[in-house]
């Protein structure tokens, strides 16, 4: 136990608060660990963390939450209470894996949120409380309202940490309302690209800006459900619902309703036709994708003036995760972008304006520099 508290001081600093706790079996077998907050650095929640669960099995995890204010003795007990009972389902995985979520998971405080996701306590990647050794994982808990964790369910796991850290969702405040984790991320990074398009005057920013203040009155993503005859990943869904007019991403444009349903038809068509048949050899071996030229499970979402499309995979290769983004180019056909979701996709164009690899000319059209 020394040499983890050592671990733990030497990575956050020594604790405000250390509690060592009993186990069910009667053992003073773990200790929570706590930082209070410091409003001087911008950083209003407290911090409890867990010491010595990581010796009770094999998996070498320890736990973490942040909750908004200062804790009081009895509310850091019943938090490292529900650590060794979380801890306990945890453990009984082959494997712990960042964006499971759990249900009938209702951490102390947060009334109301019977689920919890566990995410990495790094931005998106493991973080040690001994970083030389990379022993002592630390994760973190977000605790859920059910309808969250339904719709994070919906995600692959692979990128439900992802939309929890892009939402900014307040995960720390036990008195917060239920939101869409998911339309947060979307919004936000919409929201992103219009303000670029505002102070560059790209010429489409008007339509942005009203996009974005409208009131929802219709589902034009259940609609094109409807005529595409597919399920949409919920981060498509949840852009579409907000643009679905044709815009302007950087070099390629974004389709409308029925830009996309003419081409998905097209395409089908033309792939039950056998039109694409000579042009199999040229289909990468990648296997994230299928090996086809074509498949009817490929939403077309966006074009460049070359005629290649930006496709997302809903039936993806043995390797792949379905909501993929690929690749469509007009001479040697489907290849993956890297990209595993949508919004992915549209976070990267954000970055590239970030970094100023685009500009605007004179008739308020965006090109790459």
């Amino acid at each position: 136990m020394e040499k983890l508290i050592r671990s733990y001081e030497q990575t956050y600093g020594k604790p405000d608060t250390l509690i060592a706790l009993e186990a069910e079996q009667g053992d003073a077998s773990f200790h929570v660990a706590v930082k209070n907050p410091m409003p001087d650095q911008e950083m209003p929640e407290s911090t409890i963390t867990s010491l010595g669960l990581s010796g009770l099995s094999d998996h070498d995890v320890e736990l973490n939450i942040d909750v908004n204010g200062k804790q009081s003795k009895k509310v850091i007990e019943a938090t490292g209470a529900f650590f060794y009972k979380f801890h306990q389902e945890l453990i009984t995985a082959d494997e712990i894996v960042p964006g499971s979520i759990y249900r009938n998971a209702e951490v102390p405080e947060f009334d109301g949120m019977k689920a919890a996701i566990i995410i990495n306590k790094g931005y998106l990647e493991p973080e040690w409380l001994d970083h030389e050794k990379e022993t002592g994982k630390v994760m973190t808990i977000v605790p859920l309202f059910d309808e969250e964790a339904d719709e994070l369910e919906r995600l692959p796991i692979q990128v439900r940490e992802l939309f929890v850290r892009r939402s900014q969702l307040p995960v720390a405040d036990p008195k917060r309302k239920k939101d869409s984790v998911v339309r947060l991320a979307v919004k936000r990074v919409w929201q992103n690209i219009t303000e670029w398009y505002k102070a560059h005057k790209e010429k489409q920013t008007a339509t942005l800006t009203t996009a974005l203040k409208g009131k929802k009155t219709d589902d034009p993503a259940a609609a094109l459900e409807k005529e595409l005859g597919i399920k949409l990943p919920e981060d498509f869904r949840h852009s579409f619902d907000l643009i679905h007019e044709r815009i302007v991403v950087g070099e390629y444009t974004l389709y409308d309703e029925k830009s996309m349903v003419k081409t998905a038809r097209d395409m089908n068509g033309l792939n039950a036709e056998g039109a694409f048949k000579k042009a199999q050899k040229k289909v990468t071996k990648d296997t994230r994708i299928q090996q086809v030229w074509w498949h009817e499970q490929w939403i077309p979402v966006a074009v460049n003036s070359y005629n290649d499309r930006i496709c997302i995979d809903m039936a993806p290769g043995p390797a792949g995760i379905p909501g993929q983004v690929i690749m469509h180019y007009n001479d040697v056909g489907p290849d993956p972008s890297g990209f595993e979701c949508f919004f992915q996709w549209l976070e990267d164009f954000y970055n590239e304006l970030r970094s100023e690899l685009f500009e605007v000319n004179e008739h308020g059209e965006i090109l790459k520099k």
